[in-house]
């Protein structure tokens, strides 16, 4: 667009362009410079799998015919405690130390086989056995012994109507010198015994559980004398002499009636009335409180069944008794076999360890388990021997006693094991739909039925229960925090935070891998380089790796506030009332318990804890609209239901404005403030986004999506509180927000972004410029400089509104270019080399206002920068007549007027 500029200002579009002539005459008499015309221009959260420690962990044994291995990383899958037994577990939830009794009297513990061994096939197991004294009279005598138990099982009244008791696969004999042996019927076994005792009569007609064998009347033991050796006395076992018996190691048995006595090895006596010393060269001290190694052998064919005892740190001290099982004696093909320990009057700590070995299980055997997802069982373990399907039963909710340390809990899942046809054992989580697959529930329990023709051999059913009474509570603490626990925090600032976990009395032995994943709002992130923690988005994962029983584990790192204004953090979830920036956590308590897998027999992270009030827990599969019904649910999501700290931050919103600079009426843009626009540019009220206190404002407007023809100056940002907002510059970039203000309490955040019409503003008035006239001839035999005959002035026009936003705003430019050379207006000849030099000129008024000297090459320079602004005004600029001067290489042309065009532009804002 062209237009004629006389003697007024002009409005453009940002910026004014002039375009002036510039006339330059080679004659006789002067050169003349002159304005001809004027133009305007317009212008950026692994799983490591492990197999299930119930039942993923027989994969490790190799399986031979129907033969299973155990380890003594799988004792406890089974194996199971009864009695006075403790269980100490380790790091990785394994059977660690078994205490069969404490040193406390009267005390009996064993730990039994889940399932009959066949005594038809060849058998092993490896431990390692240990006696203590009391820790308070560590010189006191240890009784009364550890020994094992092969003996079959008996239902009700088989052996005659006076039974009254079955002899189960889990039953244990009496206490004190009865080692937990005597009592039960047709036992086959050993002992280590540490306490004389002068035993008793048999009682012919009586079995097992009869009260009489524990009548303390007949005799301190329903035993024959412990010195007696096949019914004889052996005069170099001595009887109770007052101090510390023994302790000796015998072969035993039972009679049908439960009465126990001694039998000799296969090679004499000499190995039964050697003491367990360490006196003897051969012999073991068990007396020394250390652990020593056991090995028990049956060989099938011969049916000779071998006992090693030996030092670990001295193999010269090894002992060995064998002796042939009489074909009378086994009264059945399949045995139960217990490890049992016992004290009476006077006592010891007396425990195993490190269990394993490998058997033949009774075909076809069924076990059934009730189990933590710690693999820790919550009640006996049932074994059977079906010759039909046979559906199996567990209660849906688990109520505590003590022989299940005080557990409440629900089931979670079924678990279901079964060697195939080459002995590799198959384990799967139960597709828990009802009526399907071999499950069934009623309002009170979970059924699930195995067809011993599909699964021949052994299998394990385990019913696994997630705990919920006595749940630990994360904890949080800030350093420096005030005495309600809460922190204010500044800008841009750190704080220390410390978590701890407490793994109560009631909780796993060993609660494994262990760790909360906390969804921080997104103004607070973990600090670069800060140890204790990880963090993915805006979760923050805590770990507290394995955690011990009674223990509390905890980790310390750092926090970095990214907030503009300062924020009160709480050490749990943030209140949902309020007016400040209040930040909390929202943390869910997972850890890696073994027994939690999912259908591909994977583990799966999750939570030996089940909590019904959470249920949007991070890992889950879904939010779920309500807690389990417990007599209708068939599956718990093993990622929801978890430990809980805290909640979501309290609902929050922003709205966000298009105001005109140039509204009719306004005085001011601060939404903070009175007298700003009431309406957007669009028309509409402002665009209202809702989130959550501290978190990002997701798809936040922004200034880049308003209607063409308005220039973008800035926005204010009002965070809700004070009285006025932070106005920022349009060069400030990205445009990322945070939500600062709850929605139950105004005043609201406020985000206004601030306009101006693409109309035009700035103007200028050109100067005229006048260099005379000289004569051509000087030109051709020296450089000429041609000054302006008089002064020259530029008066700038500024009257861009900018009502209520600051003056920073409002920069402009004054440059200069030329469009081509120096031409003669009749010959067309070209001057080269022209330029034009400027002193800087003088500002009226200077405020703000910076002029600067500069060069221009008329033909094809840039443009010359002469004067900029940081703010609005309307100087005008001069230059006094020695200010501009024109200089014109040597060269030889003709007399003409030579002329070019000048470009005067004031632009808004700075380059």
């Amino acid at each position: 667009m062209k237009q004629k500029i006389v003697s007024k200002w002009q409005r453009f579009n940002h910026y004014c362009t002039l375009y002036g002539s510039l006339l330059f005459s080679i004659i006789i008499v002067a050169l003349v410079f002159q304005v001809a015309s004027v133009h305007a221009d317009s212008s950026a959260t692994q799983q490591a799998v492990m197999a299930n420690q119930v039942t993923q962990r027989l994969l490790a044994g190799e399986a031979v015919g129907t033969r299973i291995n155990v380890t003594d990383t799988q004792s406890q899958d089974f194996f199971s405690p009864t009695g006075d037994t403790v269980i100490d577990t380790d790091s990785d939830g394994n059977w660690s130390n078994i205490t069969l009794t404490p040193a406390v009297a009267n005390k009996k513990g064993a730990v039994t086989l889940n399932t009959k061994i066949d005594m038809t096939q060849d058998f092993s197991f490896n431990l390692e056995v240990r006696m203590k004294p009391s820790a308070t009279d560590p010189s006191s005598t240890i009784a009364d012994g550890i020994g094992f138990a092969l003996h079959p099982t008996y239902t009700k009244q088989e052996l005659g109507p006076d039974q009254t008791t079955a002899q189960e696969i889990n039953s244990i004999g009496l206490d004190g010198g009865n080692l937990g042996i005597a009592d039960l019927m047709n036992v086959i076994g050993f002992k280590l015994d540490s306490y004389y005792n002068a035993g008793a009569l048999e009682l012919n007609g009586t079995y097992y559980n009869d009260s009489g064998h524990n009548d303390k009347s007949f005799g301190d033991a329903y035993s024959t004398s412990d010195n007696r050796i096949d019914g004889v006395p052996d005069s170099n076992i001595p009887q109770n002499n007052g101090t510390q018996w023994g302790p000796y190691g015998m072969f035993t048995k039972t009679s049908e009636t439960g009465y126990m006595s001694n039998t000799a090895s296969d090679d004499g006596t000499a190995e039964e009335e050697t003491p367990l010393t360490g006196a003897a060269a051969n012999s073991v001290n068990l007396l020394s409180g250390n652990w020593m190694n056991m090995s028990i052998a049956y060989k099938a064919s011969s049916r000779l069944l071998s006992v090693k005892l030996s030092d670990p740190k001295d193999s010269a001290r090894t002992m060995l008794w064998q002796r042939t099982v009489a074909s009378s004696e086994l009264k059945k093909r399949y045995y139960a076999f217990t490890i049992l320990g016992s004290t009476g009057s006077l006592w010891a700590e007396q425990g195993i360890q490190h269990l394993n070995g490998y058997f033949t299980p009774e075909s076809p055997t069924l076990l059934v388990r009730q189990v933590t997802t710690n693999g820790t069982s919550l009640a006996k373990a049932n074994t059977y021997t079906p010759t039909a399907t046979m559906q199996t039963k567990a209660p849906v909710q688990m109520s505590p006693s003590t022989d299940n340390n005080q557990f409440q809990g629900v089931l979670s899942h079924i678990l279901f094991t079964y060697y195939d046809s080459n002995g590799d054992a198959v384990t799967k989580r139960v597709n828990i739909t009802t009526g399907k697959n071999g499950f069934d529930r009623d309002d009170a329990n979970w059924m699930y039925s195995v067809d011993p023709s599909k699964y021949p051999g052994m299998t394990i059913v385990n019913y696994v229960y997630r705990r919920s009474n006595d749940v630990p509570t994360l904890g949080l603490t800030y350093a420096g925090a005030t005495a309600d626990g809460t922190y204010t925090i500044q800008p841009n600032s750190d704080v220390s935070v410390t978590a701890s976990l407490a793994n109560p009395a009631t909780g796993p032995a060993t609660w494994m891998g262990v760790y909360a994943l906390d969804q921080l709002p997104a103004s607070l992130e973990l600090k670069a380089g800060s140890t204790g923690a990880s963090q993915t988005g805006n979760q923050l994962k805590i770990p507290f790796g394995n955690i011990a029983r009674n223990k509390t584990g905890s980790t310390t790192f750092t926090l970095h506030y990214t907030g503009t204004v300062p924020a009160t953090l709480y050490p749990g979830g943030a209140p949902t009332s309020g007016t400040g920036m209040d930040l909390g956590h929202n943390a869910y308590v997972y850890d890696q318990s073994p027994c939690n897998i999912d259908a591909a027999g994977k583990r799966v992270d999750s939570s030996y804890y089940y909590v019904d009030t959470t249920l949007d827990a991070p890992l889950a599969a879904g939010t779920a609209a309500q807690a389990p019904i417990m007599t209708d649910y068939t599956n718990l999501d093993p990622g929801n239901f978890v430990p809980h700290l805290g909640n979501a931050q309290p609902a929050a919103n922003a709205a966000f404005h298009y105001w005109d600079v140039s509204s009719v009426g306004a005085t001011t843009m601060d939404p903070a403030k009175t007298g700003h626009p009431t309406t957007d540019i669009t028309g509409s009220t402002a665009k209202t986004m809702n989130g959550t206190l501290g978190n990002t404002i997701t798809n936040a407007p922004q200034p880049s999506t308003m209607r063409e023809n308005y220039k973008y100056l800035g926005y204010y940002e009002f965070t809700g509180n004070g009285t006025s907002s932070t106005w920022h510059d349009a060069s400030s970039s990205p445009l990322a927000f945070v939500y600062q203000t709850r929605t139950s309490n105004p005043p609201i955040q406020q985000i206004a972004y601030i306009f101006r019409p693409d109309d035009q503003y700035l103007g200028l008035t050109a100067p005229y410029l006048n260099f005379g006239k000289h004569p051509v001839d000087a030109l051709q035999h020296a450089d000429q400089l041609f000054k302006m005959r008089g002064p020259a002035e530029v008066p700038i026009f500024d009257p861009r509104p900018h009502t209520g936003i600051p003056d920073t705003t409002g920069p402009w430019q004054l440059s200069i270019a030329a469009s081509g050379p120096l031409t003669g207006q009749n010959t067309g000849t070209q001057l080269a080399g022209a330029e034009m030099i400027f002193a800087a000129a003088t500002a009226d008024p200077a405020t703000n206002v910076t002029t600067s000297a500069a060069t221009l090459v008329v033909a094809g320079g840039a443009p010359a920068t002469l004067a900029q602004s940081q703010s609005y005004g309307s100087p005008t600029l001069n230059w006094a007549a020695n200010d501009m001067e024109l200089r014109v290489p040597a060269q030889s042309i003709a007399p003409d007027k030579y002329s070019t065009t000048l470009i005067w532009t004031v632009s808004d804002g700075l380059d």
